[in-house]
């Protein structure tokens, strides 16, 4: 997809739901912060900041990790409870 993102104010919101018998590592970039999502568990994001950029996704085996812009804020809430904020 090509689309000339101008540098705005943007507001992305993502829900992570652990569906699988497994804990599940998530990994939050640039902050290097891991959170254990356990097997039932629902983890929401909640990120801003100016940007030309997108939110991106990379899965692997036994974790996802989720890249953000530089200079974003975020909020995580697990299982509808804040448990950081940067």
């Amino acid at each position: 997809m090509t689309e000339n993102l101008q540098n705005l104010e943007r507001t992305e919101q993502l829900q992570l739901s652990n569906s699988t018998a497994q804990p599940l590592t998530l990994w939050i970039e640039p902050w290097g912060h891991d959170f254990l999502v356990a097997p039932g568990d629902n983890i929401n994001m909640l990120f801003s900041g100016l940007t030309t950029s997108y939110l991106e996704i990379e899965f692997k085996e036994d974790c996802c990790i989720i890249y953000s812009w530089p200079n974003s804020s975020i909020s995580v809430f697990q299982n509808g409870n804040e448990i950081v904020s940067y």
